[in-house]
């Protein structure tokens, strides 16, 4: 069997080669392959992994005793810690990584916007109840799934403005970040963190990171 195979590399660029495609993928489904699709996705990603684990286990067995063998212990452990991160807690670790530096990266970006909406820069239609909106393609991505963003205005014209980080259909609830001026809207997410802070959290003052409804 040829020993540089896709799915029996023997070489650490080929190894190089699989971490790319596989941190590639997980943006791509970060940002652009909703829930489902992305479950059917990493199913097979993971049984292609555990094929390549339980082969480079038996090429680690049977050279104990040889000159390769820590090479070989370096693969095994290269695609066991692939396979976890992609079956950990569905694929949560990598995706939680990728959600803080999209937090840490778009900060400024989404402030902008925020006040552009303010100072009536961007013409949304909030005061016909319709709070989905958007953005124009002057704006860079800031929400996944459209570039669409939530926008509410209440009676104190207080604005709160939601970008998504993921909008699924099937699976998993939807999960955005969100700025609020309001007290209401703040006073209900405070409740959400105390139930699960797992999924919602505060990030900074009046800005949080909520899923679900």
């Amino acid at each position: 069997m040829n020993e540089n195979s896709v799915l029996y590399p023997n070489n650490y660029f080929i190894y190089f080669l699989i971490l790319l495609t596989w941190v590639l993928l997980e943006l791509l489904i970060f940002y652009e392959i909703w829930d489902l699709a992305s479950f059917i996705i990493l199913f097979f990603v993971a049984i292609l992994f555990f094929i390549l684990l339980i082969r480079n286990g038996v090429k680690l067995f049977q050279s104990r005793k040889r000159l390769d063998f820590k090479k070989r212990i370096f693969k095994f452990l290269f695609v066991l810690t692939i396979l976890f991160l992609t079956i950990f807690k569905f694929n949560y670790i990598p995706q939680n990584l990728i959600e803080r530096f999209d937090w840490i990266l778009l900060y400024d970006k989404r402030v902008k916007i925020i006040e552009d909406i303010k100072l009536g820069k961007i013409k949304t239609n909030v005061y016909q109840n319709n709070s989905l909106y958007r953005l124009p393609y002057k704006y860079p991505i800031v929400s996944n799934s459209g570039n669409e963003i939530v926008i509410e205005k209440d009676n104190k014209n207080f604005y709160t403005v939601e970008f998504f980080i993921t909008r699924p259909i099937f699976i998993s609830p939807a999960a955005r970040i969100v700025f609020t001026e309001s007290e209401d809207v703040s006073s209900e997410f405070e409740k959400k963190i105390k139930e699960d802070p797992t999924q919602n959290k505060k990030l900074e003052k009046n800005w949080y990171r909520i899923s679900g409804d």
